[in-house]
């Protein structure tokens, strides 16, 4: 690498790491913050602590069922398609889930689940294939 490459590197990479924290921070946002309006979405959709509990139980059943499509989407079409896929998945998922009604709840909250799954397998991959390694060797 040469000396003229090095900030121009170094700036990639700032931009790269604001990307990479920005979207882990989108793709949890909508999981964790059932937790905290749970008595709401109760009264609202008019149903119990079981009902509501599946909205937070959907996304983690889903992480170990769709992990293999999140690597075949990274392989078939790139990371960072599959980090593209990831966040309109959310986007989608959060629409879908306040159309209103349980069922739009029970299935924006399974497509958030899928779409999270993605993240959280390629986030790490592209950093691992974009940063420099580093330590002692």
């Amino acid at each position: 690498m040469t000396p003229a490459t090095i900030p121009v590197r170094r700036g990639r990479l700032a931009l790269l790491t604001i990307a990479v924290v920005l979207a882990a921070a989108t793709i949890r946002a909508p999981l964790v913050s059932v937790g905290p309006v749970a008595h709401t979405i109760a009264h609202d959709l008019q149903v119990g602590a079981g009902v509501v509990g599946l909205l937070t139980t959907i996304p983690v059943l889903l992480f170990s069922v769709s992990s293999p499509l999140a690597v075949w989407l990274s392989r078939r079409f790139g990371a960072e398609f599959a980090l593209t896929l990831c966040l309109a998945g959310v986007v989608v998922a959060c629409l879908v889930r306040s159309a209103g009604g349980l069922g739009f709840a029970l299935a924006g909250t399974a497509l958030l689940g899928v779409a999270i799954t993605i993240g959280n397998v390629i986030i790490p991959v592209i950093i691992a294939h974009e940063y420099p390694r580093t330590g002692c060797t």
